[in-house]
Order: C-alpha cells, then structure tokens, then sequence
C-alpha cells in the first residue's frame, strides 16, 4: 500500500483555541481569558448534575468538587493579583517560606 502527502484545503481565521501543546521552558506569566473561566464553569455544572443524577460514582463526589473549587480559586486569585496593586517598598523577587524547600 502506497501512501500519498496531501495538503488540505483549509480555512484558517479568528476563533477560539480548540487544540494547542506543551514545551519545556519559562512559564509567562498571563490574564486569565474570560473564554477559560466559562469553560470552567460549565464543567463544573456539569459535574454537579452528574453527581446530583448519580452518574459518578460516590466515592469520587468529593474529589470532583474539590477539583473544581481548586480551579475556582486559581481563576478567582489570578483576575485579583492582576487587580490589586503590591504593597509599597515589597519586593515580589524575594522568596518566601513557600518558595524554600
């Protein structure tokens, strides 16, 4: 069997993201995209009617909720950091008992 390349003919414009990857390297640091917060929060509702009609499984009730509170408050602290100017005179270079192993 003999296998042809082809190119497609394809339509690329503007439209939401619908596959993207991962590198190795710095992580930029970016604004929470109202797109994402949507996507959330529809799979949370989601998750909730499936836990509320019993389509997962009990013992992954809690897991499942807390998976979407997590990503709650990560888009929640991101809209905020951005927000909420640093305090004068601190230094956001500087580690913190967090940062030290």
């Amino acid at each position: 069997m003999a296998f042809k390349t082809e190119k497609g003919k394809v339509h690329t414009g503007k439209g939401a993201i619908v596959g993207q990857f991962l590198i190795d390297g710095e992580q930029v640091k970016g604004d929470v995209s109202s797109n994402f917060s949507d996507v959330v929060i529809a799979a949370e509702r989601d998750a909730t009617d499936r836990i509320n009609r019993n389509r997962i499984p009990r013992q992954y009730h809690k897991a499942v909720k807390a998976y979407f509170s997590t990503m709650q408050q990560s888009i929640k602290d991101g809209k905020t950091k951005d927000a909420e100017p640093s305090p004068a005179g601190s230094d956001d270079s500087a580690p913190t008992d967090a940062d030290r192993p």
